[in-house]
């Protein structure tokens, strides 16, 4: 109960940190920013359907429990060893607390989230910290003396040995993340031989168009809003580029002039732009 005490103090200080950017955003979009941040991110996500092969199997209850059996080892693990010692009433009424929240936590989201019907393995984020809760009581005050005393040992040189190590892979010439897909650097290099001419964003999802101005300093012109409103339309002989996720492809009206993996550009033959529905089929 002394714990729950502080959840106010916790929303009043949550409220504080965040409430300077949602202002910002009202003060400078009005509707727009709420419609689409509270609206379209949040009510119209809750609202939907499943989406069928969305995310691997996301349209099952499990989808969640399949994501931490596959991700979150070792933890999983002290955090079941945790849970285990609360049941047998091990540790202290202060530890048990501690366990008891944590699993309230972490049962109560990972029920909220199997839920909602959009799904990604992103969401799950808010219950890494409480969960880490419970992994750190058994760790500190409910494992074997052996494991206990390793632990606090590893702990007192984890943090000058985890600045060394980062220091040193920063420094390295260590490539931690997959090589980009051969797909944009075709279009870049596409774009730059054509001389950067302007594209509009056909079926382009916003982040793709981020990537493009990232590859080449600038952005392809938005066609739609992410609800689906119009905001400008090619004119006979402009170019548009295409994801063949992201819902729309090509009309009759329209020649293929670049095209590698999932991205394809093309020239608008005929004054009316007319793009056909192209449903995601999935990786």
């Amino acid at each position: 109960a002394r714990w729950i005490g502080w959840l106010p103090v916790a929303v009043v200080v949550s409220i504080a940190v965040a409430a300077p950017w949602h202002a910002s955003m009202w003060l400078q979009h009005g509707e727009a920013f709420t419609s689409q941040y509270f609206g379209r991110e949040i009510i119209d996500r809750a609202a939907a359907g499943p989406v069928a092969d969305f995310n691997k199997g996301s349209v099952s209850p499990l989808y969640y429990l399949g994501i931490l059996f596959q991700a979150y080892w070792p933890w999983l693990v002290t955090f079941a060893f945790a849970i285990v010692a609360m049941v047998r009433r091990e540790g202290t009424p202060h530890v048990r607390s501690a366990l008891f929240l944590s699993l309230c936590w972490c049962a109560g989201w990972l029920l909220l989230l199997s839920i909602f019907p959009d799904k990604r393995p992103r969401y799950l984020l808010v219950t890494y910290p409480v969960a880490a809760v419970a992994s750190a009581a058994f760790l500190c005050r409910l494992a074997p003396v052996l494991v206990r005393a390793a632990w606090l040992r590893l702990c007192r040189w984890a943090l000058p040995l985890t600045a060394v190590l980062a220091l040193a892979i920063a420094i390295a010439p260590v490539r931690l993340h997959r090589p980009e897909p051969s797909q944009w650097p075709a279009l870049y290099a596409w774009l730059l031989e054509q001389g950067s001419p302007p594209v509009f964003a056909g079926g382009f999802a916003p982040q793709r168009s981020a990537q493009v101005f990232l590859g080449t300093g600038a952005w392809p012109i938005p066609t739609r809003t992410v609800g689906g409103q119009s905001l400008a339309k090619p004119l006979a002989g402009s170019l548009i580029i295409y994801h063949r996720r992201d819902g729309l492809a090509p009309g009759q009206a329209e020649s293929i002039v670049f095209s590698a993996g999932d991205l394809s550009v093309t020239r608008l033959d005929a004054e009316v732009w007319m793009p056909i529905l192209s449903p995601d089929t999935g990786e």
